[in-house]
C-alpha cells in the first residue's frame, strides 16, 4: 500500500508525526492489518495531539467493527 510506504517514510524522518500515525492506521485498517495498525494507534493516543483529529473517533470504531465482521 503506497499510503502506509509514504507514512512510515515520514515516521522515519518525523517519529513524533501524529498525522502521520493516523494516516498510516488508516492504510493498515484498510488493509486488514488490524493488529498493526492498533499499535500505530495506542502509539498515537499516546500523544494529546490525536484529540485534534476529527476523524480519530470514527477510525475507532470502524477498525472495531471491521475487526467484528472478519471474526464472524
Amino acid at each position: 500500500n503506497e499510503a502506509a510506504y509514504i507514512c512510515r517514510q515520514r515516521l522515519e524522518v518525523e517519529p513524533n508525526d501524529t498525522e502521520a500515525m493516523y494516516w498510516l492506521g488508516k492504510a493498515l485498517i484498510s488493509e486488514r492489518k488490524h493488529d498493526e495498525a492498533n499499535q500505530v494507534l495506542v502509539r498515537l493516543e499516546a500523544f494529546e495531539a490525536y484529540r485534534q483529529i476529527p476523524q480519530y473517533t470514527e477510525l475507532k470504531r470502524g477498525m472495531s467493527l471491521d475487526q467484528f465482521k472478519t471474526i464472524n
